[in-house]
């Protein structure tokens, strides 16, 4: 696994369980203004980037991320002077921050701050589904040990959504076994049948 990737993985992992926390505004609100551009490496604009702004001293204080428009642009006004750490999101894309703590003027127009995010790989966009399938699975697994079934359904549908076709019949026949623990026969041999359209062979859903 190269660096790179291991990086967005905990980067992934850390978005996936929310730690990022918004603080009260007035430790970070002031009359500054800022604005940029968020562009892939060839100069087409993202639409739908997050803008996080985050005060050097103390990483927790900003305001709710800025949403880049159609044309890669976002602005705001009310931020507090002084010295920030920018970093960038976009689905599809590595996550990206500024090279350099940027300076926010109590007043006015500060420089611009443009970004430019490479883009992900397909191989790392399906590790990365693949390490939000386990997430989920571990979850449920979980709440299937404790008797919550309808609880863990939730979390092995999560898994569905997002493995790839050749995994999906571990995640129906797990599907299945919650439906057949609530007694929910026909929901379970529904699951397991669409497991074994997919892998003739699978055995769990073989011995559901």
């Amino acid at each position: 696994m190269t660096a790179r990737r291991t990086v967005y993985l905990i980067f992934a992992g850390l978005l996936l369980t929310g730690l990022a926390a918004e603080v009260a505004a007035q430790d970070w609100a002031g009359s500054g203004r800022v604005k940029g551009m968020v562009t892939d490496m060839d100069g087409a604009p993202i639409a739908g980037a997050k803008v996080y702004y985050r005060m050097l001293e103390n990483r927790d204080a900003g305001p709710p991320p800025f949403i880049t428009n159609k044309k890669g642009a976002y602005g705001f006004l009310g931020l507090k002077g002084g010295t920030w750490i920018v970093r960038v999101e976009a689905d599809g894309y590595y996550p990206w921050s500024s090279p350099e703590p940027v300076e926010v003027y109590s007043t006015g127009v500060s420089n611009p701050v443009d970004a430019q995010l490479e883009r992900v790989s397909a191989e790392e966009l399906a590790a990365l589904a693949r390490y939000r399938a386990n997430e989920n699975l571990r979850a449920g697994d979980e709440l299937m040990a404790k008797g919550d079934f309808a609880a863990a359904r939730v979390e092995y549908e999560k898994a569905l959504a997002t493995v790839q076709e050749i995994d999906k019949p571990v995640v129906l026949s797990v599907i299945g076994a919650t439906f057949l623990n609530e007694g929910k026969i026909d929901d379970a041999k529904h699951a397991y049948e669409q497991a074994l359209a997919i892998d003739p062979k699978h055995v769990e859903s073989l011995k559901g």
